[in-house]
């Protein structure tokens, strides 16, 4: 009867732990110790990342920790089929600039996580150069205006924006 139960309970075992391999591959998340998650299959995180010197608040999907480094990963639905979209290297380089002020370490990359692969962008000091002059001028060109709108027609967005409680435009 002892060998029976043994037997079950280290059957039992395999299969949990095959199921966690499953599930975690079936994710799309890289290897390492997940330590921030902003995602709808995980609790949400209450507190952006924020670094007050150049006003940039954001909260990636998620941040992982491997080899004692955090590396930023932002989980895209859609495969790519080519090289990634621009915007898609500044929201990452932002989100390495953020992981970098949170942590006090550089990360020396960030994941885009694609519907079919994923893709290492390298925060290089020439990418961080390019996000922090996009930033300059984004904040340039909001203080000239006195009135800024939606800039688009999106209501998976408007739900994923920091300001869409205060937004007299919001779609949802």
């Amino acid at each position: 009867m002892l060998i029976i139960i043994s037997t079950g309970l280290f059957l039992g075992a395999v299969i949990f732990y095959l199921l966690s391999v499953w599930l975690r591959n079936s994710s799309r998340i890289p290897s390492g110790e997940i330590i921030y998650a902003d995602s709808h299959n995980w609790q949400s995180q209450e507190k952006s990342l924020f670094d007050e010197t150049i006003l940039l608040i954001g909260k990636p999907d998620y941040i992982i920790r491997n080899k004692g480094v955090e590396i930023p990963v932002e989980v895209k639905s859609k495969p790519i089929f080519s090289s990634p979209y621009e915007s898609h290297k500044m929201q990452i380089a932002a989100y390495c600039r953020l992981t970098h002020i949170s942590s006090g370490k550089r990360p020396p990359y960030g994941i885009l996580q694609y519907a079919n692969h994923s893709v290492k962008i390298n925060y290089t000091n020439e990418l961080e150069n390019k996000l922090l002059q996009q930033i300059d001028t984004m904040q340039t060109v909001s203080a000239e205006k006195t009135e800024l709108h939606r800039s688009h027609n999106s209501v998976a967005k408007c739900k994923g924006c920091a300001f869409s409680r205060i937004c007299d435009e919001n779609l949802m």
